[in-house]
C-alpha cells in the first residue's frame, strides 16, 4: 500500500482527534468505535458512540468542534456526514477522495 499524502494524513488525524474529544466532552458514552478504511480511491473514517446523542438541527452556535470537523473535511476535498439521535448516540463519517492526490 502507498502512504497517504501528508496533508491528508494530518487532516484525518485531527478530524478523528476532534470527533473523539466531542465524544469525551459531550456524549456521556460508554464506548466509542473508530474505523478507518482506505482504498485506492477514497479514505473513509467513522467515529460512532453510544452516548446521549443530540438533535443536529439545534447545535448551539458556540459548538466550534462540529464546525471545525466540517471545515477540515472540506479542506481535504471530502465531506462530513453527521447522524445523531437523542438517547441513541452519534455517528460522524468522513469520506475523502484519494484519486489524483499523489
Amino acid at each position: 500500500s502507498r502512504p497517504l499524502p501528508d496533508h491528508i494524513e494530518a487532516g484525518i488525524y485531527r478530524i478523528a482527534q476532534e470527533a473523539l474529544n466531542n465524544v469525551v466532552r459531550h456524549s456521556n458514552a460508554g464506548k466509542a468505535e473508530v474505523t478507518l478504511a482506505c482504498t485506492p480511491i477514497q479514505l473513509h473514517l467513522t467515529v460512532v458512540d453510544d452516548g446521549i446523542g443530540f438533535d443536529p438541527s439545534t447545535i448551539p452556535g458556540d459548538r466550534y468542534g462540529l464546525k471545525g470537523l466540517n471545515e477540515r473535511a472540506h479542506l481535504l476535498g471530502g465531506e462530513l456526514n453527521l447522524e445523531s439521535t437523542e438517547g441513541k448516540g452519534t455517528r460522524v463519517e468522513v469520506i475523502v477522495p484519494l484519486e489524483g492526490k499523489e
